[in-house]
Order: structure tokens, then sequence, then C-alpha cells
């Protein structure tokens, strides 16, 4: 029973009876149990035992749609079959059935080989790994739940976690170093752009200054000294000449004693400022 449903004898008497030549023994769901829940009711009815867990319903029901499927699936099964073939898929089908009928729907039930009790009734384990992928069952494990945070109990959702903030690294880091390449890629363009404004701004400067010329104040030169009240001509002690002066930066080759720097003297040439600076003189003044 544990080769049965890949039996290659199993499968071409299989093929023969029911025109599916070309199954492999896939998707047939509680096959084996079906088969020994239904020697085991022909017992009890030949010598009936109380007390008995029977089969489960629900798993029969199942078996039941599984072999319809197959019956009905032209890539394994001819698409109209004779006579003698669709007799024969008929009458297991009702059978079955039947069979199906007499089971009350109770969870006080048993699956009669271990194998499909803990595959979802399918033999092959790839089969039962596509159901319970695209299909919510009782019989399927319970699909693991990621999250986001860590738990030191679950060890395989910290890999997950792991893995995920792993790939969170690696895309910041991606989106700084592209950021970092734009940025030094528009650096120097921005840069030319600044020169080419500023060398434009300075040659606006510079024909301006070429159509209005600035032209330095003319300072006219006025020779002037100063006369004491002994009616001595002298010139101001440390005085500061105008450009183009005779006079220098020094003082008067004449030396005078301290209180000489407080003599009053009388202006004899009139002065008119040229500068901010500069004071108006007038003849006489004191």
């Amino acid at each position: 029973m544990s080769l049965y449903d890949d039996n290659p004898s199993y499968l071409a008497g299989f093929g023969l009876q029911y025109g599916c030549s070309d199954w492999n023994g896939r998707g047939q769901r509680y096959h084996q149990s079906i088969y020994v829940a239904l020697l085991i009711n022909i017992s009890l009815n030949a010598c009936p035992i109380t007390n008995t867990i029977p089969f489960c319903q629900q798993a029969c029901n199942q078996g039941l749609d599984s072999l319809t499927s197959i019956f009905t699936n032209t890539t394994s099964c001819v698409a109209k079959p004779s006579v003698q073939i669709a007799y024969n898929r008929n009458i297991t089908l009702k059978s079955t059935s039947n069979f199906c009928k007499t089971l009350t729907p109770s969870t006080n039930c048993q699956i009669y080989n271990d194998k499909e009790a803990s595959q979802c009734g399918f033999y092959f384990q790839s089969d039962f790994e596509s159901y319970c992928l695209n299909n919510v069952d009782i019989c399927c494990p319970v699909r693991p739940i990621i999250t986001l945070m860590p738990s030191p109990s679950l060890s395989n959702t910290g890999m997950v976690v792991d893995s995920i903030d792993r790939s969170l690294f690696f895309g910041f880091v991606s989106l700084a170093a592209a950021f970092i390449g734009t940025l030094l890629i528009l650096l120097p363009i921005l840069m030319c752009i600044r020169k080419k404004n500023q060398k434009k701004k300075d040659q606006d400067i510079m024909a301006l200054s070429s159509l209005n010329p600035i032209t330095q104040p003319q300072i006219k030169q006025n020779i002037y000294t100063f006369r004491d009240l002994n009616g001595t001509y002298q010139p101001p002690v440390n005085s500061r000449m105008l450009p183009n002066s005779s006079y220098s930066e020094t003082e008067s080759p004449t030396s005078y004693g301290n209180n000489d720097m407080f003599k009053t003297m009388k202006v004899i040439y009139e002065y008119v400022p040229q500068l901010q600076d500069e004071l108006r003189l007038n003849f006489g003044d004191i």
C-alpha cells in the first residue's frame, strides 16, 4: 500500500479501466484511506463491532471530488470515453458517493493512512505543498507570520528580520551613493555657470566705466603762509601741505619752544576749501 499511488501496475490498470493512460498518480486524495475504509465497512457488515471510530466523512467527500477532477481532466483522461469506460467511471463515483453518505459528519473520526493524514490526503509531498500554497485548509500547516520586530523566541523570524534590515541598509546606501554621484556631477557645472555670470558682470562694469570715467577731483594748489603778530611769516609747525606743494611733511627749519606752538596766527591770504575736511580761511582771520 505504501507504493500504491505511484506503482506502475496500479497506474496502468487505472488508465486502462478509466481511459486515463496519461495519468501519473497525482492529485488523488485519501485514495488509500478510502480503500481501507471500504474493506472495514464490508467486514463490519459481516461481523458488526461496536465502539469503532468511523472514517471521516469530510475526507471521503474530498477524495470523491479529487477523483471526479481526474476523470474530467482532458490532459490525462480522454474527453469522450467509450461506453464501457464511461460506465466504469460512473459506477466508481456512485459507489464512493454512497459510501460517503453512510458516514456521519463528526470530529470523532479517523484517517487510516498516516501519510495521507499528515498531508491533506495527498500521497505526494509536492501535491500537498502546492495545495496548501493555493488553499486555506485546516489540514495545512500554519503559515509563518513575518514581523518587522525581532523576537528572541523565534530564531527564524530573527533571521528574516535580519535579511530585511540588510536589504533596507543596502537600499539606503545605494540611494546615498547615487545622490553623492549626482552632486559631484552637478557641482562643476554650477561653478562654471557662476564663473560665467561673474565674468559677464565684470565685463558690464568695465563697459560702464569706459562710458562714464570716474575723474579724480583736481585740487587747486594754493600757496599760503601765516604771519604771527610780530609780522614774521612762518609755515605752521608739522604742517601737511597739499599735493605738489614745495613744502614737505617735515617740521619747519625754524625751531620753536614749547610755548611757540600756541602762538596766535593771522591769515593774510584767503583759502577756499577743496575737500570735505578743510576749513575756509578768510583774510584777517586769527
